[in-house]
């Protein structure tokens, strides 16, 4: 077995290529770092030409979804980052959620933008100080190519961020004085695709216009020089890989390590939730509970302590932690997650919770394509919005939070706050309760009695369906009058057929045949005559 006698004869020219691993680690946070002014500092970047992308991007990432204005009619058949970034946490089928939002007047930064000192910039201050190191450590090894590469792949991330760097372009929109209190209401409904709807109440109109607003990138540079500057970092990075591979062993060692642990941190940054590590926003958002519709696995609401409450949010956390690692079979999680005080989980149940949350029903509409579009759902729909009263029953509403000059109106719902019973919640919890007048519309029942009464126009049978076990009986008089007339018309072609037969043609079997084709084809007439006459 043959094994090197001395560190000199370790062959370390493969090194090269750990400089250029890890490209899913370093793009998927490649917006929000060049978003920051340490994002050109000179560093060691695993990577770097991952980040050198032919096109740029110009927009955040959006979700699948829609929204739409409860009151203003505003449709947006995405949902932009900016809704991403306030709710991130990701709703169960069905479910239903009621949010608050307002302003930290405290905060004077943009609406939303990057965490500018969070893990991403102690990711990159450590690729620096690793630059640094080895740029030493070059200095006394007395190593030139090793020098060489860590001045061009330090240049090439300081080229990367200088060409990606951009401004987001994403303003709070103003209102003009003249229109204030007189803009519908700035309530917004975010429907997903699995059936689940979040009801949005800003504190004020301006920030509702920013669910539906689009952000977009302002590049530092044009288009023209950012292709130019891609250029010179890939040959610089080229560059520095050679170098790379002509360096000694131990800085080539060294170079190996600073490599595996730039790996590993920005494989530990780009694991956790971009949205709560890497950006920021100037909002505040507060989930209401809401008193479930009644379901059948409903009990009666009363007041939780404090164990209950945790052990509830254990079990939840590890039902999470059991669906997101697939444990527990799809089926499976749908008879055994259920929770008594979530409600009702399903389709109606969602939408007519919704209706009641805002107070009216125009958001279910051909444009948002939410409710299916067809008779018995217009009944249904315009019937739930019948069965909502437009006046609100409140005590102290939105008063710890309420900060906007602009005055709430009525949100067209029928409900009231219900306060716990202990100091500590009476001040930070609010639970919604829906009214017994609203909650005892049977909005599941009126559903199915609805689609029974459009069931004669909605499941007609179509031409070419047939019922093989059943046999239409024809009527006697219908019976008889086809046969009189299939008869005499038999005759009459029987006469015609031996006066025209030609003289000396002796009968025979040329001419039964004939006579037969000619007696089938006119049956085959007249039943086809009959039948068209009959319907």
């Amino acid at each position: 077995m043959r094994w090197i006698s001395k560190f000199e004869d370790l062959q370390l020219d493969i090194v090269g290529i750990i400089a250029v691993l890890g490209e899913a680690s370093v793009t998927r946070n490649a917006q929000v770092t060049s978003l920051s002014w340490w994002s050109s500092i000179p560093r060691l970047l695993p990577a770097p030409q991952a980040l050198l992308e032919h096109e740029r991007k110009y927009r955040l990432p959006t979700a699948p979804g829609i929204v739409a204005g409860a009151h203003s009619g505003n449709i947006k058949k995405e949902i932009n980052f900016f809704t991403q970034l306030l709710h991130q946490r990701p709703l169960d089928d069905y479910e239903v959620e009621l949010v608050e939002v307002t302003r930290n007047k405290q905060v004077k930064r943009a609406s939303f933008g990057p965490n500018v000192y969070g893990p991403l910039f102690w990711a990159s201050l450590l690729g620096c100080s690793m630059s640094i190191a080895l740029v030493v450590l070059s200095v006394i090894y007395h190593d030139g190519f090793a020098l060489l590469a860590t001045i061009m792949l330090s240049a090439v991330s300081s080229a990367v961020g200088f060409g990606t760097r951009w401004d987001l372009v994403f303003t709070e929109p103003k209102i003009k004085e003249e229109r204030e209190n007189k803009m519908p209401r700035s309530d917004v409904i975010v429907y997903y695709p699995n059936g689940a709807i979040r009801v949005i109440r800003p504190a004020y109109e301006e920030i509702g216009r920013l669910y539906f607003q689009t952000e977009h990138a302002r590049y530092k540079i044009d288009d023209t020089p950012y292709r130019t500057l891609a250029l010179f970092s890939t040959i610089m990075l080229m560059a520095g890989v050679v170098s790379l591979a002509n360096a000694s062993n131990i800085l080539q060692v060294s170079y190996a390590a600073a490599y595996v642990l730039l790996n590993a941190v920005y494989w530990a940054v780009s694991a956790v939730n971009p949205c709560s590590y890497h950006w920021r926003h100037a909002y505040k958002t507060q989930v209401l509970d809401i008193a479930p519709l009644p379901g059948p696995h409903d009990s009666a609401l009363d007041h939780k302590g404090v164990v209950k409450t945790s052990l509830r949010q254990l079990r939840h956390e590890w039902h999470r932690f059991q669906k997101s690692w697939g444990l527990v079979a799809s089926a499976k999680i749908a008879r055994t997650f259920a929770d008594p005080d979530i409600g009702a989980r399903t389709f109606t149940a969602a939408l007519w919770t919704a209706i009641v949350l805002t107070g009216t029903s125009q958001w279910l509409n051909e444009a948002t394509a939410i409710a299916p579009i067809n008779e018995a759902w217009k009944s249904w729909i315009r019937e739930a919005d019948s069965n909502v009263e437009a006046i609100d029953l409140y005590e102290g509403r939105h008063q710890p939070h309420r900060s906007s000059r602009l005055p709430r109106r009525p949100t067209g719902t029928n409900w009231r706050f219900s306060r716990a019973q202990n100091d500590r919640d009476a001040r930070d919890k609010r639970r919604i309760i829906i009214r017994e007048k609203i909650r005892g519309w049977k909005y599941d029942e009126r559903l199915t009695s609805i689609l029974a009464a459009h069931a004669d126009l909605t499941r007609k049978p179509y031409p070419d369906e047939t019922d093989d076990t059943v046999e239409a009986v024809p009527e006697e008089n219908s019976i008889a009058a086809d046969t009189v007339a299939t008869s005499t018309v038999v005759r009459e072609h029987r006469d015609v057929s031996h006066l025209e037969q030609p003289a000396g043609r002796g009968a025979g079997t040329t001419s039964s045949t004939s006579f037969a084709g000619l007696e089938t084809e006119e049956i085959l007439r007249v039943s086809s005559d009959v039948e068209k006459g009959n319907d």
